[in-house]
């Protein structure tokens, strides 16, 4: 999936805004595997533009219709992971069935189907995604789809299946070395089994590969503060977050916001944790200023640190 994830990244994470986005989006066009997903991205981006250009977006999207009708599998598969990845889970959907009347034991599409269903929000299909994901295992054989093994370890987590869920992860890291997001799926696993040590072991083993880990970074700070109460070593920490959004993910708020919320509602007030969250929120503020969501939760960190008058003066900004 890694093309698809690169465009959905380069339109939320692009430094340089939409702008630099579009300017990205345009020099893959013509590239035949990726040129439907580009054409796609080109239309999200120019959608999220300040000032859309109406007449711009109506030709990207006859060519869209246009390639739709001529693209190889390959194409499809990675425009449909796109729409998967900016939440358009009905496309997505479309896209793969798609692929899968032409070529029906394509493990990747397969796979991606599993995926769409689990992250649906619907639990009519919820419920049938485990199906998908055996059924991708199955059909690469020796080779272990990699997305089908994660998307059936993500499926018992969820249906609270830990044992079984580790049991897939550990076969990933045997399989897929490389893989760290397996590593910190397995240490958030043994995390809501209770088996903190080894989910702390583990998330460790990540930081010691990508020292700017995110995720590895957010589990090594809710063991600090709610294993060991070592609050100045969390705050710390988050600040060591703040860098590695920043190097990372320097235009995602939504991202800045769940990693800020836990930590305020686990600190217990401490004013060091508190203050360096609240950095994750103010670091939201300069992408997004005009949410209430944002406002939201400055006000509620405002109001751990008892600053009542600022807090109310938020809310009402919200």
């Amino acid at each position: 999936m890694t093309f698809s994830v690169f465009l959905a990244q380069t339109v939320f994470s692009s430094k340089g805004g939409i702008s630099e986005a579009i300017r990205d989006f345009e020099s893959l066009k013509g590239q035949q595997d990726v040129q439907l997903a580009s054409l796609v991205a080109l239309i999200y981006a120019h959608k999220k533009s300040r000032v859309v250009d109406s007449e711009a977006v109506n030709d990207l999207q006859n060519r869209v219709e246009v390639e739709e009708r001529t693209a190889p599998e390959r194409s499809l598969l990675q425009a449909a992971m796109f729409f998967w990845h900016i939440g358009e889970h009905k496309r997505a959907r479309e896209q793969v069935i798609q692929i899968l009347e032409v070529q029906p034991d394509y493990a990747q599409a397969t796979a991606l189907l599993g995926w769409i269903d689990l992250t649906s929000g619907r639990e009519s299909l919820e419920k049938k995604c485990q199906k998908y994901f055996d059924q991708a295992l199955s059909q690469a054989g020796a080779k272990k789809d990699l997305d089908a093994i994660l998307g059936k370890a993500k499926f018992l987590t969820r249906r609270g299946n830990f044992a079984e869920a580790l049991e897939q992860l550990n076969s990933i890291v045997v399989l897929y070395t490389w893989f760290l997001p397996a590593l910190n799926e397995k240490a958030s696993v043994l995390m809501m089994m209770g088996d903190w040590e080894q989910a702390l072991d583990t998330a460790q083993r990540v930081l010691t590969t990508d020292s700017y880990n995110i995720e590895a970074l957010r589990l090594t700070t809710i063991y600090l503060i709610t294993r060991e109460a070592r609050y100045d070593v969390a705050a710390n920490r988050i600040l060591e977050i703040l860098r590695s959004v920043e190097r990372q993910e320097p235009k995602n708020p939504d991202l800045y916001l769940s990693l800020a919320r836990p930590f305020a509602r686990l600190a217990g007030r401490h004013a060091g944790v508190l203050k360096a969250s609240m950095q994750l929120v103010q670091l939201a503020a300069t992408v997004r200023p005009e949410t209430s969501a944002v406002a939201t939760e400055h006000a509620y960190h405002l109001f751990l640190l008892g600053n009542i008058e600022g807090s109310l003066k938020k809310y009402r900004a919200a």
